[in-house]
């Protein structure tokens, strides 16, 4: 007989016959029901003599033969935790820094592991016990997720280059809505197509703030909380295009939130080399760590330490070799400024980089002419006996400035041209590229 999941072992027993009040051989009797209520065991027995006759029980004996556990959720909860501790190496991954698990969460979930292994081994354990296993060691791997170390929304306001799996983040400043930012591989210190404008927005009812992406390549445009550009900026867009910005010491996690909080955490889309959205929610520490933010401030010190030897090194003069005094001396102005910004950590802006790396162009020595033209544009510009000599191979807008702005010449040159100027330093633009020519 039966009763739940109990299982409960009794004899046979005997009944008497209509000649005797008991004894055995005629008729039998059943145990036909066993109830649990309230902690007290009732027994039913049945038999089949003929009425107005009883039946006598003696010599009662109860087995207890052990509970019909359920493991299912334990057993569930122990893959679940075995799996996460194999990719956790703990001589890297657990201690105080950013980027680790805490040690207490770490030696909880050991413990809560040790102890559901236990349970689940142990054949007369009562339910109540599996299930206090179960949901214990449940509640250590979510307190053990939850002790990874980063900070959320702390990054520092300013200007900054956007970078992931090798890629730079670029604006094409193109009128097109939603369309994902272009992604290259070199980095870009002449423009400001690769530099993003990062500030803390306090969108309605988040007190922390999350932070807009703005382009500083062209006014109000941004990357909206689907990885895309969009154009114009208001108060109504704080909700939508804000980000939360994890750092755990080495790299950021950005995730869309607010009324854009569906979209989750950002990736790289591999098979189409752009940055997207996961539409995933809950952060995945070992795959949503993948961008770098590199400051403005970071790239200009680089830029000015490259060539602080070469000024210090250099002797005016009108010797080749030498540097004319005008444009030493302009570049020693611009190498100051550079120097008084760097003074104040963070304050580099995009238009001071872009400022600096334009003048560092122009400190050449005499019987210099540098073209920053690419190859395949199939333009060439050099200086000569006063005056620039362009050759193009293809029809291409040619203009001239002084080295202040100042318009002195602008054309069409096809084929090969003679500009004739003054002694002194030009910058000479055809299509969308720049050329510096000093002229003798």
């Amino acid at each position: 007989a039966s009763s739940g999941e109990d299982e409960w072992s009794h004899p046979v027993i005997g009944t008497g016959n209509t000649g005797n009040e008991l004894g055995g051989g005629w008729y039998w009797a059943e145990i036909f029901d066993i109830a649990v209520s309230d902690g007290t065991l009732q027994i039913g027995i049945k038999g089949d003599a003929s009425s107005n006759r009883w039946i006598g029980a003696d010599d009662f004996h109860l087995y207890y033969i052990g509970a019909a556990q359920v493991k299912t959720v334990l057993q569930a909860a122990i893959d679940n935790a075995t799996a996460l501790l194999a990719t956790i190496d703990a001589t890297t991954m657990v201690g105080a820094s950013l980027g680790q698990y805490t040690q207490e969460a770490y030696d909880a979930l050991t413990a809560a592991l040790t102890a559901a292994n236990a349970a689940n081994a142990d054949e007369t354990i009562l339910q109540e016990a599996i299930d206090a296993a179960a949901t214990a060691l449940t509640n250590a791997i979510t307190a053990f997720k939850a002790s990874y170390q980063m900070q959320t929304n702390a990054l520092a306001n300013g200007d900054y280059y956007l970078k992931t799996n090798g890629y730079y983040v670029a604006d094409g400043a193109s009128a097109v809505q939603n369309v994902a930012p272009l992604m290259q591989t070199e980095l870009n210190v002449s423009g400001k197509d690769q530099i993003f404008t990062i500030t803390k927005e306090t969108p309605t009812g988040n007190s922390v703030g999350r932070y807009a992406i703005l382009s500083t390549l062209t006014a109000n445009r941004n990357i909206n909380e689907g990885a895309a550009f969009k154009d114009g900026w208001g108060t109504n867009d704080h909700d939508w295009r804000t980000m939360n910005f994890y750092y755990n010491g080495t790299a950021y996690a950005i995730q869309s939130d607010g009324s854009g909080a569906n979209n989750g955490f950002w990736k790289f889309d591999e098979a189409t080399t752009k940055i997207a959205t996961s539409k995933r929610t809950v952060m995945d520490v070992t795959a949503d760590f993948i961008f770098e933010l590199i400051t403005v401030h970071t790239v200009l010190s680089a830029q000015v330490e490259t060539i602080r030897p070469t000024f210090i090194a250099a002797e005016t003069g009108t010797a080749a070799g030498q540097y004319p005094q005008e444009v030493y001396d302009a570049f020693e102005a611009a190498l100051e400024t550079a120097d008084a910004i760097l003074a104040v950590e963070g304050s580099a802006t995009a238009q001071n980089l872009v400022d600096f790396v334009a003048a560092a162009k122009l400190f050449v020595p005499n019987g210099t002419a540098i073209n920053t033209l690419p190859t395949e544009n199939r333009v060439q510009v050099t200086a000569s006996d006063k005056s620039i000599e362009i050759k193009a191979i293809e029809p291409v807008k040619a203009t001239v400035y002084t080295a202040t702005g100042r318009l002195i010449n602008e054309t069409t040159v096809s084929g090969r041209q003679s500009i004739p100027v003054a002694t002194g330093v030009y910058i000479v633009k055809t299509g969308a590229n720049i050329t510096k020519v000093i002229v003798r």
